[in-house]
């Protein structure tokens, strides 16, 4: 399997019908159709291409226990099929913009995340990104190879 992961992160606005741009490298790699999610913590929407939704969504299948599996349901629940129109826009379905409080012009973040994408709430992503120490990213990196590490992926 080649992994070509989704990188960059680019500003948009939800417009006056619920619609956000796709960043053309992000729909090279979605395809046509795509599905949009929400996150299993509710604070962004996932994007994914019909793969990788089709993979993440078997693994949800396995949960047995009771959270987990309501978390798994919430996922399917909340995940939609969307096609951008000619100038790369979809629509995010009402029930997601609730969900993420998404309002009309409000400033959004579309961020490449590995083997998805994110919509966050600008605003909500800085402070993601803001809450991160020095401690913790120290962690991280004592824990971290940028070497070859999985010789099951190919790059």
């Amino acid at each position: 399997m080649e992994y070509i992961p989704y990188t960059g992160k680019y500003e948009a606005k939800i417009d006056p019908k619920g619609r956000i741009v796709i960043p053309q490298s992000f729909r090279n790699m979605l395809g046509e159709e795509f599905k949009i999610c929400l996150s299993f913590d509710q604070r962004c929407l996932y994007v994914m291409d019909n793969l990788q939704y089709k993979k993440s969504s078997y693994k949800l299948t396995k949960f047995k226990l009771s959270t987990e599996a309501i978390i798994a349901k919430r996922f399917h629940a909340y995940s939609f099929d969307v096609k951008p129109d000619k100038q790369g826009r979809i629509v995010i379905p009402p029930q997601l913009r609730n969900k993420v409080h998404f309002d009309i012009a409000t400033p959004v973040s579309i961020v490449g995340s590995g083997l998805y994408v994110e919509v966050w709430l600008t605003s909500a992503l800085d402070d993601d990104f803001d809450s991160v120490s020095e401690a913790d990213t120290k962690k991280m990196m004592d824990n971290f190879s940028f070497g070859d590490d999985d010789e099951s992926v190919e790059f």
